[in-house]
């Protein structure tokens, strides 16, 4: 089954973290993967691009929930909606997480995902301060990731990852760094 949202072109920055994610899955496979934050763009990319399993967690809006809920269906796709703001952080193991979620989730949920050594770890919107994002840089270096800030279209995105070849073909291609 595949999902196109995230192809369409994207004028409002919802789905500036799409070259990201595709840069990832051409260079790395990945099976399992957790959404905090549901979206038209994302959800749509990792059902169609994760081989075995996606699971989705919003906590913003039910609304929101059922929109993105009824849109799609897939087989290897979990998803529910939580208003307790810390239930998003009880998920299984995965090899991508990407955080798009509640704003006072953000900066935690990717420390949380860092202790538990998630290998790719995608994080939407970093050029917004009050998302407490500037909290994440101390544990970088100690959980032992590398990263890097897409930075082409607003809103930013950022990729925390623990794979070498992926960070180095990141900067080789966008950022000759």
């Amino acid at each position: 089954m595949t999902f196109n949202d995230y192809k369409q072109k994207d004028e409002s920055g919802y789905g500036s973290h799409i070259p990201a994610l595709s840069f990832i899955f051409e260079h790395v496979e990945i099976k399992t993967a957790v959404e905090y934050g549901m979206g038209l763009f994302s959800t749509s990319f990792l059902l169609d691009k994760v081989k075995d399993k996606v699971l989705s967690i919003e906590m913003q809006s039910q609304d929101w929930y059922e929109t993105v809920t009824n849109r799609y269906q897939s087989e290897k796709w979990k998803h529910r909606f939580t208003d307790k703001v810390w239930k998003f952080m009880d998920y299984p193991d995965c090899d991508l997480i990407l955080v798009d979620g509640s704003s006072i989730t953000r900066a935690i949920g990717v420390v949380y995902a860092m202790e538990r050594g998630i290998e790719n770890i995608v994080l939407h919107d970093t050029e917004s301060s009050w998302y407490g994002y500037n909290m994440i840089a101390e544990y970088v270096e100690k959980f032992g990731y590398f990263e890097q800030e897409f930075t082409e279209q607003a809103p930013y995105t950022k990729v925390f990852t623990k794979n070498k070849k992926l960070i180095d073909a990141i900067k080789l291609q966008y950022h000759n760094n």
